[in-house]
């Protein structure tokens, strides 16, 4: 008879060893590693005079915990302005096209209060944000920095940098005039030109 060559101990612990690891690893991030949120933004942004902004916001629960979004902010050029979270868009901006391709049937976006939120674990919960501003401002031409800020009810923050570039144009169509007064309401898109993460999930 042969005898079958069985491996050194050694190598059977290290495996042993690694097996383990994995499992408390993988359970680790399943169920005990803490709630972990990033932030996505959609194409563009949403500006109406005073000024009132529409982030279209997707919020990812990286952790093992349920996350409840409490407030917000947006700041403008390293916080020049700040406008709170004050609203969230209940039915956005939407249409139908007729068969020549012409946009028709044009609805109005519609607003509610804003409510905290939950996003559980390993999901992620879309919006639409709206900041408004407590003082009137207006915009000025040129490439302004943004930062999204959300608070959770643990005390936690998770923000996100992006940047866009006005043009004359743009404020033109934003702050329309009628008898020589500036008309209020118009959502104008804006789109953005990067955005960067500015807060990053532990893995511990």
């Amino acid at each position: 008879m042969h005898n079958i060559a069985r491996p050194p101990d050694w190598i059977a612990r290290v495996l042993g060893i690694a097996g383990l690891a994995i499992s408390l690893l993988t359970f680790y991030f399943s169920s005990w590693r803490p709630a972990c949120i990033r932030i996505g933004l959609g194409p563009q942004i949403f500006v109406a005079s005073k000024p009132r902004i529409g982030v279209l916001t997707t919020v990812v629960n990286e952790g093992a915990h349920e996350v409840v979004i409490t407030s917000g902010e947006l700041e403008i050029d390293n916080s020049q302005f700040t406008l709170p979270l004050t609203s969230t868009a209940l039915q956005s901006e939407s249409w139908e096209y007729d068969t020549e391709g012409n946009r028709q049937k044009q609805t109005s976006i519609r607003y509610s209060f804003f409510t905290p939120f939950a996003v559980k674990p390993h999901d992620e919960a879309s919006a639409s944000l709206w900041f408004v501003a407590t003082d009137t401002f207006q915009l000025t031409p040129g490439r302004h920095v943004a930062s999204v800020v959300l608070r959770n009810a643990n005390h936690g923050s998770v923000s996100l940098q992006f940047e866009i570039e006005l043009k004359q144009s743009d404020l033109t169509a934003l702050y329309p005039k009628k008898n020589g007064k500036e008309q209020a309401g118009v959502e104008y898109p804006i789109d953005i030109v990067s955005q960067m993460q500015k807060s990053s999930c532990p893995l511990f």
